[in-house]
Protein backbone atom coordinates (compact mmCIF):
# COMPACT_ATOMS: atom_id res chain seq x y z
CA UNK A 1 0.00 0.00 0.00
CA UNK A 2 1.27 3.56 -1.18
CA UNK A 3 2.12 6.00 1.80
CA UNK A 4 1.49 9.18 1.03
CA UNK A 5 3.29 12.50 3.28
CA UNK A 6 2.31 15.83 5.35
CA UNK A 7 5.15 18.16 4.82
CA UNK A 8 4.71 20.27 7.66
CA UNK A 9 6.46 23.41 8.51
CA UNK A 10 7.19 23.80 12.44
CA UNK A 11 6.31 26.67 14.48
CA UNK A 12 9.35 27.42 15.49
CA UNK A 13 11.75 26.87 13.06
CA UNK A 14 9.95 28.26 10.07
CA UNK A 15 12.68 27.04 7.91
CA UNK A 16 13.51 23.70 8.54
CA UNK A 17 10.44 21.31 7.01
CA UNK A 18 9.73 18.13 8.87
CA UNK A 19 8.19 15.33 6.55
CA UNK A 20 5.53 12.90 8.53
CA UNK A 21 5.07 9.43 6.51
CA UNK A 22 1.80 7.98 7.43
CA UNK A 23 0.88 4.78 6.39
CA UNK A 24 -2.91 4.11 5.45
CA UNK A 25 -5.06 2.28 6.79
CA UNK A 26 -8.13 1.06 4.73
CA UNK A 27 -11.56 1.19 6.66
CA UNK A 28 -15.02 1.02 4.91
CA UNK A 29 -16.46 4.74 3.44
CA UNK A 30 -17.78 6.04 0.42
CA UNK A 31 -14.73 5.21 -1.92
CA UNK A 32 -12.94 2.85 -2.89
CA UNK A 33 -9.53 3.85 -0.83
CA UNK A 34 -10.49 5.07 2.40
CA UNK A 35 -7.35 6.39 4.70
CA UNK A 36 -7.61 6.50 8.38
CA UNK A 37 -5.09 9.07 9.66
CA UNK A 38 -3.92 9.34 13.20
CA UNK A 39 -1.55 12.46 12.76
CA UNK A 40 -2.38 15.89 13.76
CA UNK A 41 -0.88 19.12 12.82
CA UNK A 42 0.31 20.13 16.12
CA UNK A 43 2.29 23.31 16.10
CA UNK A 44 2.66 23.67 12.03
CA UNK A 45 1.95 26.88 10.67
CA UNK A 46 1.50 25.15 6.76
CA UNK A 47 0.83 22.00 6.02
CA UNK A 48 0.51 20.07 2.65
CA UNK A 49 -2.33 17.43 2.19
CA UNK A 50 -1.20 14.70 -0.29
CA UNK A 51 -3.08 11.90 -2.00
CA UNK A 52 -5.58 11.55 0.93
CA UNK A 53 -8.61 9.38 -0.01
CA UNK A 54 -11.65 11.14 -0.51
CA UNK A 55 -13.33 10.26 3.09
CA UNK A 56 -9.81 11.07 5.08
CA UNK A 57 -11.24 13.76 4.51
CA UNK A 58 -13.65 13.03 7.54
CA UNK A 59 -10.39 13.15 10.27
CA UNK A 60 -9.31 16.70 8.90
CA UNK A 61 -12.21 18.21 9.33
CA UNK A 62 -11.70 17.65 12.82
CA UNK A 63 -7.93 18.70 13.03
CA UNK A 64 -9.52 22.28 10.54
CA UNK A 65 -12.04 22.73 13.28
CA UNK A 66 -9.50 22.55 16.66
CA UNK A 67 -6.62 23.55 15.06
CA UNK A 68 -5.27 27.47 16.19
CA UNK A 69 -2.10 27.77 14.34
CA UNK A 70 -2.20 26.60 10.87
CA UNK A 71 -2.60 29.45 8.51
CA UNK A 72 -1.59 28.08 5.31
CA UNK A 73 -3.60 24.71 3.82
CA UNK A 74 -2.08 23.29 0.65
CA UNK A 75 -4.83 20.53 0.10
CA UNK A 76 -4.08 20.44 -4.39
CA UNK A 77 -4.76 17.81 -6.73
CA UNK A 78 -6.91 15.64 -4.38
CA UNK A 79 -9.55 15.42 -6.89
CA UNK A 80 -12.12 16.28 -4.06
CA UNK A 81 -15.68 16.86 -5.29
CA UNK A 82 -18.90 18.40 -3.73
CA UNK A 83 -19.15 15.30 -1.43
CA UNK A 84 -15.58 16.09 0.04
CA UNK A 85 -16.47 19.44 -0.03
CA UNK A 86 -19.61 19.40 2.31
CA UNK A 87 -17.45 16.93 4.91
CA UNK A 88 -14.61 19.78 4.84
CA UNK A 89 -16.98 23.05 5.12
CA UNK A 90 -17.78 22.13 8.98
CA UNK A 91 -14.49 22.26 9.69
CA UNK A 92 -13.15 25.20 7.92
CA UNK A 93 -16.59 27.30 10.05
CA UNK A 94 -14.73 26.83 12.81
CA UNK A 95 -11.19 27.29 11.61
CA UNK A 96 -9.66 30.89 13.00
CA UNK A 97 -6.36 30.82 12.09
CA UNK A 98 -6.42 30.60 8.36
CA UNK A 99 -4.76 32.75 5.76
CA UNK A 100 -4.15 31.25 2.97
CA UNK A 101 -6.55 27.97 1.20
CA UNK A 102 -5.09 26.40 -1.70
CA UNK A 103 -7.20 23.87 -3.87
CA UNK A 104 -6.64 23.53 -6.83
CA UNK A 105 -6.46 20.71 -8.96
CA UNK A 106 -9.75 19.53 -7.84
CA UNK A 107 -13.18 18.61 -8.74
CA UNK A 108 -15.08 20.96 -6.35
CA UNK A 109 -17.50 22.20 -9.39
CA UNK A 110 -20.10 24.46 -8.49
CA UNK A 111 -22.03 22.74 -5.54
CA UNK A 112 -18.69 22.24 -4.16
CA UNK A 113 -17.82 26.05 -4.09
CA UNK A 114 -21.47 26.89 -2.70
CA UNK A 115 -20.29 24.32 0.57
CA UNK A 116 -17.10 26.18 1.21
CA UNK A 117 -18.41 29.53 0.49
CA UNK A 118 -21.30 29.05 3.27
CA UNK A 119 -18.29 28.06 5.82
CA UNK A 120 -16.26 30.72 4.60
CA UNK A 121 -18.24 33.82 4.71
CA UNK A 122 -17.97 34.79 8.38
CA UNK A 123 -14.20 33.83 8.43
CA UNK A 124 -12.62 36.73 9.85
CA UNK A 125 -8.69 36.11 8.03
CA UNK A 126 -8.98 34.35 5.25
CA UNK A 127 -6.74 36.29 2.79
CA UNK A 128 -6.06 34.04 -0.33
CA UNK A 129 -8.00 31.08 -2.10
CA UNK A 130 -7.11 29.67 -4.85
CA UNK A 131 -9.29 27.02 -6.98
CA UNK A 132 -7.71 27.14 -10.11
CA UNK A 133 -8.98 23.79 -12.39
CA UNK A 134 -12.75 22.66 -10.53
CA UNK A 135 -15.23 23.07 -13.07
CA UNK A 136 -16.16 26.19 -11.83
CA UNK A 137 -19.19 27.66 -13.88
CA UNK A 138 -21.32 31.00 -13.08
CA UNK A 139 -23.08 30.08 -10.16
CA UNK A 140 -19.91 29.03 -8.22
CA UNK A 141 -18.80 32.18 -9.39
CA UNK A 142 -21.35 34.27 -8.09
CA UNK A 143 -21.11 32.43 -4.51
CA UNK A 144 -17.73 33.93 -4.54
CA UNK A 145 -19.05 37.23 -5.63
CA UNK A 146 -20.70 37.16 -2.90
CA UNK A 147 -17.78 36.42 -0.80
CA UNK A 148 -15.65 39.09 -2.34
CA UNK A 149 -18.55 41.31 -1.75
CA UNK A 150 -19.04 40.84 2.24
CA UNK A 151 -15.24 39.89 3.18
CA UNK A 152 -12.53 42.46 4.99
CA UNK A 153 -9.75 40.40 4.50
CA UNK A 154 -9.51 38.81 1.34
CA UNK A 155 -6.79 39.82 -0.92
CA UNK A 156 -6.78 36.85 -3.70
CA UNK A 157 -8.65 35.11 -5.85
CA UNK A 158 -7.56 32.73 -8.35
CA UNK A 159 -10.26 31.46 -11.26
CA UNK A 160 -7.76 30.12 -13.76
CA UNK A 161 -8.70 26.75 -15.64
CA UNK A 162 -12.44 27.15 -15.30
CA UNK A 163 -16.28 27.70 -17.06
CA UNK A 164 -16.94 30.91 -16.07
CA UNK A 165 -18.96 33.13 -18.46
CA UNK A 166 -19.90 36.75 -18.94
CA UNK A 167 -22.69 36.12 -16.26
CA UNK A 168 -20.14 35.15 -13.91
CA UNK A 169 -17.94 37.68 -14.48
CA UNK A 170 -20.39 40.20 -14.26
CA UNK A 171 -21.70 39.04 -11.03
CA UNK A 172 -17.37 39.38 -9.54
CA UNK A 173 -18.15 43.33 -11.40
CA UNK A 174 -20.56 43.97 -8.98
CA UNK A 175 -18.72 42.49 -5.99
CA UNK A 176 -15.80 44.74 -6.56
CA UNK A 177 -17.85 47.92 -6.42
CA UNK A 178 -18.77 46.94 -2.78
CA UNK A 179 -14.98 45.96 -1.79
CA UNK A 180 -11.93 47.65 -1.15
CA UNK A 181 -9.70 44.75 0.07
CA UNK A 182 -9.41 42.86 -2.96
CA UNK A 183 -5.98 42.99 -5.11
CA UNK A 184 -5.78 39.66 -7.42
CA UNK A 185 -8.54 38.36 -9.49
CA UNK A 186 -7.39 35.33 -11.97
CA UNK A 187 -9.95 34.56 -14.78
CA UNK A 188 -7.86 33.16 -17.32
CA UNK A 189 -8.98 30.42 -19.65
CA UNK A 190 -12.41 30.45 -18.97
CA UNK A 191 -14.82 32.44 -21.50
CA UNK A 192 -16.13 36.06 -20.06
CA UNK A 193 -15.77 37.23 -23.27
CA UNK A 194 -16.62 41.41 -24.24
CA UNK A 195 -19.80 41.92 -21.98
CA UNK A 196 -17.93 39.95 -18.77
CA UNK A 197 -15.09 42.48 -19.53
CA UNK A 198 -17.31 45.36 -20.34
CA UNK A 199 -18.81 44.94 -16.83
CA UNK A 200 -15.27 44.61 -14.61
CA UNK A 201 -13.84 47.48 -16.76
CA UNK A 202 -17.07 49.58 -15.31
CA UNK A 203 -16.38 48.06 -11.65
CA UNK A 204 -12.63 49.52 -11.86
CA UNK A 205 -13.86 52.98 -12.70
CA UNK A 206 -15.70 52.88 -9.63
CA UNK A 207 -12.02 53.23 -7.40
CA UNK A 208 -11.86 49.51 -7.27
CA UNK A 209 -8.29 47.97 -4.87
CA UNK A 210 -7.76 45.48 -7.92
CA UNK A 211 -3.64 45.48 -8.91
CA UNK A 212 -3.78 42.21 -10.41
CA UNK A 213 -6.48 41.33 -13.49
CA UNK A 214 -5.91 38.40 -15.46
CA UNK A 215 -8.33 37.47 -18.37
CA UNK A 216 -6.09 35.90 -21.14
CA UNK A 217 -7.73 33.51 -23.00
CA UNK A 218 -11.12 34.64 -22.68
CA UNK A 219 -12.40 35.36 -26.38
CA UNK A 220 -12.05 39.06 -25.82
CA UNK A 221 -12.04 41.16 -28.68
CA UNK A 222 -10.83 44.90 -29.18
CA UNK A 223 -13.99 46.17 -27.98
CA UNK A 224 -13.90 44.63 -24.78
CA UNK A 225 -9.93 45.98 -24.94
CA UNK A 226 -11.04 49.51 -25.51
CA UNK A 227 -13.20 49.24 -22.42
CA UNK A 228 -9.95 48.33 -20.49
CA UNK A 229 -7.72 51.18 -21.78
CA UNK A 230 -9.73 53.57 -20.27
CA UNK A 231 -9.14 52.08 -16.84
CA UNK A 232 -5.02 52.06 -17.54
CA UNK A 233 -5.75 55.66 -17.91
CA UNK A 234 -7.65 56.13 -15.05
CA UNK A 235 -7.54 53.46 -12.53
CA UNK A 236 -4.17 54.07 -10.81
CA UNK A 237 -4.06 50.57 -8.40
CA UNK A 238 -4.30 48.47 -11.34
CA UNK A 239 -0.71 47.31 -12.14
CA UNK A 240 -0.63 43.85 -13.72
CA UNK A 241 -3.31 43.28 -16.57
CA UNK A 242 -3.08 39.84 -18.74
CA UNK A 243 -4.60 39.91 -22.16
CA UNK A 244 -2.78 37.07 -23.89
CA UNK A 245 -4.26 34.99 -26.33
CA UNK A 246 -7.31 37.53 -27.02
CA UNK A 247 -9.02 38.40 -30.07
CA UNK A 248 -7.44 41.88 -29.42
CA UNK A 249 -5.69 44.35 -32.21
CA UNK A 250 -5.25 47.81 -33.26
CA UNK A 251 -8.08 49.01 -35.14
CA UNK A 252 -10.63 46.95 -34.11
CA UNK A 253 -9.45 43.96 -35.93
CA UNK A 254 -9.66 40.80 -34.52
CA UNK A 255 -6.74 39.10 -33.27
CA UNK A 256 -5.56 35.80 -31.72
CA UNK A 257 -2.05 37.11 -30.18
CA UNK A 258 -0.10 35.31 -32.49
CA UNK A 259 -1.74 31.64 -32.78
CA UNK A 260 -2.84 32.01 -36.21
CA UNK A 261 -5.54 33.57 -38.72
CA UNK A 262 -8.53 32.70 -36.53
CA UNK A 263 -9.07 32.56 -32.75
CA UNK A 264 -8.01 29.69 -30.81
CA UNK A 265 -10.47 28.19 -27.88
CA UNK A 266 -8.24 27.67 -24.84
CA UNK A 267 -5.78 24.92 -25.22
CA UNK A 268 -7.76 21.76 -23.61
CA UNK A 269 -7.57 21.55 -19.50
CA UNK A 270 -4.97 19.69 -18.20
CA UNK A 271 -5.95 16.92 -15.75
CA UNK A 272 -3.99 18.73 -13.11
CA UNK A 273 -1.86 22.27 -13.13
CA UNK A 274 -0.19 21.70 -10.10
CA UNK A 275 2.11 24.53 -10.73
CA UNK A 276 -0.23 26.70 -12.61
Amino acid sequence: MNAFTWPLRDAMAPKKQQRIEVRPERVRGWSAKVVKTTQTFGAAKEASIINVSKSGVLRLRDEFRENRVLAKLDMRCNFFGPEEAAVLAPGLQGNRCLLELDLRCNEFSDQGVQHLVEALQHHLTLQAINLNTNNVGDDGAEALAGLVRTSKTMLHLHLRYNHISHSGALAFANALQENRTLLTLTLGLNDVGDVGTQGLAEALLTGSSLTHLDLGSNGITSNGAMELSEVLRQNFPLQKLELRVNRVRDYGEASDGGCGPEHQPPPSRPLCQCSA
